[in-house]
């Protein structure tokens, strides 16, 4: 995944408070704007960032009453629009703006918990008195059924959720026929018709460090929504581990995120790098465990929240 910061390096910009020196002006042959020297950051910028800072106290606050161990809401599981699923996660609708405008990586981490877990919990939950919830609140995680404006509700946590995570291009590892990559290339490519007008690409990979046996783990997504095209996508282990041999600090953070949306097990992906990757990766075995070491020790440390939080 990759994500586009460019929103978030101009607010660094601003708040670093950088003096402009004097060019020409507007109208004339050429505009010069020269940055000449740092200033300390305004009153007004620190204050936002305390604010932003506190929004994450409260989001861990909230998480720490309000979820269990598994990202459940405590409480019983009601359906129906007075008290079902679309009010129990309005509560952490804006947290994803929160963290799209600058807050810490913490508050998205806690929105992920809280929403991967509610569609769980909803999904698991039945009211055998309903005819639409005795199987299930959720099918495929959405209500069986509500009216589009309590189901609006419902999603309004979803809908910022982009802002925070957003996708530039979509990875591919393999095509078939292979020849197909240089089309996919042309067709849907960076700076296709079709990226301008979506503004999502797809990239061909040209060398992927993956997990020896990836292709008998892939999941196909919308199975059977198409004629001619299958989609597959690989799992989280797998997925992470792709990642290793780059370790770029967005690389980092993707894997930060698979491991909480995902609660992986630290266990299993240590034994898939050593089964399935670490005999094959090319480049220094030793930087490739130390890179793989780095990722545990930080999403351990993810994982047990900051100092004086109760954690997950």
């Amino acid at each position: 995944m990759v994500r586009q910061r460019a929103s978030f390096l101009i607010c660094v910009l601003i708040a670093g408070g950088l003096a402009v020196e004097p060019g020409p002006l507007l109208g004339q042959a050429e505009l010069v704007i020269s940055i000449g020297k740092l200033m300390p950051a305004p009153g007004w910028a620190l204050a936002e960032r305390r604010l932003l800072a506190l929004n994450a106290e409260g989001v861990a606050l909230w998480a720490s009453k309000y979820l269990d161990e598994n990202g459940f809401l405590r409480g019983a599981a009601n359906f129906g629009i007075e008290d079902g699923p679309d009010d129990a996660v309005e509560s952490i609708r804006n947290w994803p703006l929160a963290h799209a405008l600058g807050g810490p990586e913490s508050i998205i981490e806690q929105w992920d918990r809280a929403w991967e877990g509610h569609l769980d919990q909803y999904t698991k939950a039945k009211d055998p008195s309903t005819e639409l919830a005795k199987e299930g609140m959720y099918y495929k995680e959405f209500p069986t059924s509500y009216d589009w404006e309590h189901t609006g509700e419902g999603l309004g946590p979803f809908y910022w959720y982009g802002l925070s995570r957003p996708t530039g291009d979509i990875d591919i590892v393999e095509a078939r026929p292979t020849d197909a990559k240089p089309w996919l290339s042309r067709t849907a490519g960076a700076g296709s018709p079709l990226h301008k007008q979506y503004k999502v690409c797809l990239q061909v990979v040209a060398v992927a460090s993956i997990p020896e046996n990836y292709e008998s783990r892939l999941t196909e997504l919308f199975a059977r929504q198409f004629k001619r095209l299958r989609l597959l996508v690989p799992d989280p282990y797998d997925l992470a581990l792709s990642k290793l041999a780059r370790n770029l600090d967005i690389d980092m953070d993707d894997v930060k995120h698979l491991a909480s949306a995902c609660n992986l097990d630290l266990d299993v992906l240590q034994d898939r790098y050593r089964r399935e990757l670490r005999p094959i990766i090319i480049g220094p075995l030793n930087r490739h465990d130390q890179t793989l070491q780095l990722w545990i020790d930080a999403i351990g440390e993810q994982r047990r929240g900051p100092p004086g939080s109760s954690g997950p």
